[in-house]
């Protein structure tokens, strides 16, 4: 994609907030039918088809939320490291709220999944804003 097709689709969706709200809407719907098919399909436990959802997942929010969002030039790697770290500590907030709403809650996985990510939505945000994707 060009440079000036990126500044057409960043200005049609202003603020940042708004882009990112959306690739994270598409991200966790992307998600959730990875974590899914890991459950229902292949028969894997809860936390382990939110290891592999959550996986998947990164690979293409990363690069989602470094071109769309906010626009950031400079080293991949390092920007994925970040990325992850920030990724990663949310994966440890879900699998902990996952447990407590299925375990203790009794909820079952897929009613449970949807609830943590109002939870990890707004650090997500702050954490790829001033970690992963900082200038």
């Amino acid at each position: 994609m060009t440079a000036e097709l990126r500044r057409v689709g960043r200005s049609l969706t202003r603020p940042q907030g708004v882009r990112f709200v959306l690739v994270g809407a598409f991200n966790t719907g992307f998600s959730y039918v990875v974590f899914s098919v890991a459950l229902l399909v292949f028969g894997v436990g809860y936390l382990a088809a939110l290891v592999v959802a959550h996986f998947v997942a990164v690979s293409v929010a990363f690069f989602l939320h470094r071109r769309y969002v906010f626009d950031a030039d400079g080293t991949m790697w390092v920007d994925f490291v970040r990325c992850h770290l920030v990724y990663l500590s949310q994966l440890a907030i879900t699998a902990v709220l996952l447990v407590l709403l299925t375990e203790i809650g009794g909820l079952h996985p897929m009613v449970a999944l949807p609830i943590t990510v109002v939870v990890t939505t707004v650090g997500s945000y702050f954490g790829h804003k001033y970690i992963s994707f900082r200038r």
